[in-house]
């Protein structure tokens, strides 16, 4: 099978209307061919389509949300999306998933692997660049450190620990430094987040939005009514 990686940036367009036919060019290559796609971010295809059409750019959206879900429908081979953001996909396209398939956090044990694998061969085969040789329990001890991190978080964290010992010895006391560096600035990063959230007003639901919409017009007319009834009094 043939993987055919494709992503939000590589879709979208300044032009109105260009993104929903590189999106079905996209799926008609695929047809007959033995394909797989695969969508990456795809909380950017597949999010709420826009209720309450304002610009060009959320008429752009919801095209291009509403030709895939036609593509969904007619192509019979394999679709797969990634994305850290389900909670954003329209409920329309969760009714055309065969599976939704869950990748949790990785295990201490798993970490551990993933500190080793992201290390480049030349600085674990070196001792002379360690002020003690890293070995099999110093990346257990960073793998239970690391614990509530991705396998990216654990990435980003020795390309850091590298950039900043480049001109010295390493030891696993950066590594250790560096993941509860790394754990501080996430978790200051989500308390902003929540703060920041809290500070702005939140949208209303749908149903909730129409519903008042619908008792504002009510009172308005309401008012009216009201009104006309006093002045009449008043004129009498």
């Amino acid at each position: 099978y043939e993987l055919m990686s494709l992503n939000y940036s590589e879709i979208e367009s300044k032009y109105v209307g260009d993104a929903p036919k590189k999106l079905e060019k996209a799926f008609n290559y695929a047809k007959g061919k033995n394909v797989i796609m695969f969508f990456d971010e795809a909380d950017s295809f597949l999010g709420k389509r826009i209720s309450n059409v304002e610009h060009g750019s959320d008429q752009a959206i919801n095209s291009l949300r509403s030709t895939m879900l036609i593509q969904l429908e007619q192509y019979t081979g394999v679709v797969i999306f990634a994305t850290n953001l389900t909670c954003n996909y329209d409920k329309a396209f969760k009714t055309r998933f065969l599976a939704e398939i869950e990748f949790k956090l990785p295990t201490k044990e798993t970490l551990a692997k993933i500190f080793k694998s992201n290390l480049p061969s030349r600085l674990l085969n070196n001792p002379s660049l360690w002020t003690k040789v890293i070995n099999d329990e110093d990346f257990s001890l960073l793998g239970e450190i690391a614990v509530g991190l991705s396998g990216r978080d654990v990435k980003n964290i020795n390309q850091r620990v590298i950039l900043k010992n480049i001109h010295r010895q390493f030891s696993v006391e950066d590594f250790v430094a560096e993941i509860n560096t790394y754990k501080a600035e996430q978790k200051s990063e989500r308390e902003f987040s929540k703060q920041k959230q809290a500070a702005e007003p939140q949208p209303l639901p749908e149903d909730v939005e129409k519903a008042l919409k619908d008792a504002k017009t009510v009172v308005n007319e309401d008012c009216d009514k009201v009104r006309d009834k006093i002045k009449d009094q008043l004129l009498k």
